[in-house]
């Protein structure tokens, strides 16, 4: 696979973020969700490989104790190597860079392989929240889930 690194999105990778967006989630977050989150100062970075394509991304909030996942997304064809294990390594870095108590995200119940990368990385489920993702055929639950951080010390 060669080398991969991690960079800041900038509104030129808003096309590519979006198509792999649209190749991976049955229902997509819309390019102006994105832009917002890049205008909001949210972390929002991209995973490069060697050739400099883009082929993930995350975007990340960070409140005054916490910071919550907001999206995240490595290309289809790259999954399974490791890299959404290193890109939420990645992000759980910045939330102990900003003193976050936790990090919060929500992942689909019908999502089993990220529900165990989550676990795996040593968040909890706390809770569902109801009709929280839209579906081709309507709503479905989210669990939310959160993992408490050290203090570097």
């Amino acid at each position: 696979m060669g080398k991969i690194f991690f960079d800041t999105m900038t509104k030129q990778d808003l096309d590519a973020v979006h198509q792999i967006e649209i190749n991976n989630y049955p229902v997509p977050w819309s390019q102006k969700i994105m832009l917002d989150c890049l205008l909001a100062g949210y972390h929002s970075i991209v995973v490069k490989n060697q050739n400099n394509d883009i082929i993930g991304y995350s975007f990340l909030m960070s409140g005054y104790e916490d910071s919550h996942l907001l999206n995240m997304c490595i290309d289809r064809e790259y999954q399974g190597k490791g890299l959404g294990r290193k890109l939420l390594q990645y992000m759980e870095n910045i939330c102990i860079y900003n003193q976050s108590k936790e990090f919060i995200l929500e992942v689909r119940e019908s999502n089993p392989v990220a529900q165990k990368l989550y676990q795996s990385f040593g968040f909890e489920q706390v809770g569902i929240r109801k009709d929280y993702y839209k579906t081709i055929n309507g709503r479905e639950n989210a669990i939310v889930m959160i993992k408490k951080l050290k203090k570097e010390s």
